[in-house]
C-alpha cells in the first residue's frame, strides 16, 4: 500500500504521470472489487471494499472529458456500467456481475498500459488526489 501511496503524493509535484495514476486506480479498484467477491461467498460484509471501489470509479467518472470525442464516452458507458455492479451487489448481498466489473476494470487497465501517453492524456481533464476522492494524511 505504500507505493501506492507514494505514487498518489508524486502526482502533485509532477513526477508521476496522470496515465500512470489512472492504472494504479484502476488496480486498486479491481482488487477491492475481487476482496468484495471473496467476501460475498464467504457471507462476509463487502460494503467496505464496494464503497472504496466505488469512490475510485466516481472519481474517474467525474475526471472524465465528456467533449474529448468517442474514447470519453465509451469510458462513461463502461464506467457506469461496473457502478451498476457495485451498486447491485451493495443492495442484494450477492454477486451477480462484480466478475465481469473486475473485467471491465483489467481490459481498461490493459487498454491504458499500451495505449500511447497522448492519447490517454486527452480522455480526462487533469487528475487530481480530491477529484478521485483521496485525501492522504502527512
Amino acid at each position: 500500500m505504500g507505493s501506492r501511496i507514494e505514487t498518489y503524493r508524486n502526482v502533485g509535484n509532477g513526477t508521476v504521470s496522470s496515465r500512470h495514476v489512472v492504472i494504479r486506480l484502476y488496480e486498486t479498484a479491481e482488487a477491492h472489487l475481487n476482496e468484495a467477491v471473496t467476501l460475498l461467498a464467504d457471507g462476509e460484509d463487502p460494503t467496505s471494499c464496494l464503497f472504496k471501489a466505488q469512490q475510485i470509479v466516481g472519481g474517474l467518472l467525474t475526471a472524465l472529458d465528456l467533449e474529448a470525442g468517442d474514447m470519453a464516452q465509451k469510458l462513461l458507458q463502461l464506467y457506469l456500467f461496473v457502478l451498476e455492479r457495485i451498486r447491485v451487489a451493495h443492495e442484494e448481498h450477492r454477486d451477480p456481475g462484480l466478475a465481469a466489473a473486475v473485467e471491465v476494470l483489467a481490459r481498461l487497465r490493459e487498454g491504458f498500459e499500451t495505449m500511447p501517453a497522448e492519447e490517454a492524456h486527452n480522455t480526462a481533464r487533469p487528475l487530481t488526489m480530491s477529484a478521485v476522492g483521496l485525501h492522504l494524511k502527512g
